[in-house]
């Protein structure tokens, strides 16, 4: 009596659905990784941005920015609001519902006051994420512009 086979037995259709549930927990990890990586970089080029656009606006308005000169810096949202100023919201920005916090710091060495010039450093942070994001641009404004 020959006997012919018709369909899969129990341990193959078992080790199949073993080898698809592996391959589709891999793919699902991937895009789960490539979401947060994407979140991540979207957050860190906001910072970048926001610096830059903070350093160009303090070179156009520094008394927007800089309110006592080189001696009240570094410039904060938490000095801004002891101080009493009405322009705060240019050291808390919220984007994307994520609060960015904004920081300048001024310098000038020997020779930056040869040239007439102070260095102005801008850090723009997000620490409520899991990674802390930091952005730094640096620049400088003529110095006659930030005298107190």
């Amino acid at each position: 009596m020959l006997r012919t086979e018709r369909g899969f037995t129990l341990i193959e259709i078992l080790v199949s659905l073993t080898l698809l549930t592996s391959i589709v927990l891999t793919a699902s990890y991937f895009f789960v990784q490539s979401n947060t990586v994407s979140s991540y970089n979207n957050q860190k080029l906001v910072a970048v941005n926001l610096a830059r656009s903070t350093l160009e606006r303090v070179q156009l308005n520094p008394d927007l920015y800089v309110t006592n000169g080189i001696k009240g810096s570094p410039y904060t949202f938490q000095s801004c609001q002891s101080s009493g100023s009405s322009s705060c919201q240019n050291f808390q920005v919220l984007i994307n519902n994520h609060q960015y916090l904004i920081n300048i710091a001024l310098s000038q060495d020997n020779n930056e006051k040869d040239l007439n010039i102070v260095d102005v450093q801008v850090d723009v942070s997000l620490s409520n994420t899991k990674k802390s994001i930091k952005s730094t641009v640096e620049g400088y404004i003529a110095n006659e512009s930030i005298l107190p």
